[in-house]
């Protein structure tokens, strides 16, 4: 019997407790610790999305050194430099990509190829006639006149 009354005293003490807690309107006695920050706590960072920065990428120098159209396959002849690297020759099919360039469009008849460059710009490349190429190369000088 000594058992039941001391369970009885303390199932009492314990409810008379809870109901001066609630009397008193204190849900939380732990509320204290976060505003006095003993440990130094700080709120959690939170990492906003940075948008990625666009570079401005140097324009390649495409030059268009030849077309051929066989009535099979059709080739352009492309030579591209980039600032700073070494130039390179490519000999691609309509569809084909290598090297960041893909033909679009060939037409032999008018000496133009149309190339996507990097997957984003579309230039037209214009084969020079044989008069322009001349100038350029310098091999459009008359010939020295015969001697009889």
């Amino acid at each position: 019997m000594r058992f039941g009354s001391i369970a009885g005293k303390a199932v009492a003490l314990v409810s008379f407790g809870a109901v001066s807690i609630l009397a008193h309107g204190e849900s939380n006695t732990y509320e204290d610790i976060p505003r006095r920050n003993v440990f130094g706590l700080k709120p959690p960072i939170i990492n906003k999305p940075v948008p990625p920065e666009l570079s401005l990428r140097p324009v390649p120098t495409l030059t268009l050194t030849g077309v051929v159209d066989f009535s099979i396959a059709k080739w352009a002849l492309i030579t591209r430099t980039d600032p700073g690297r070494a130039s390179s020759a490519y000999t691609l099919t309509p569809g084909e990509i290598e090297g960041g360039l893909q033909i679009l469009d060939l037409d032999a008849r008018k000496a133009t190829v149309t190339v996507r460059v990097d997957g984003t710009d579309t230039v037209v490349l214009h084969l020079p006639s044989t008069n322009q190429a001349a100038q350029i190369s310098g091999f459009g000088r008359t010939p020295p006149p015969v001697p009889y």
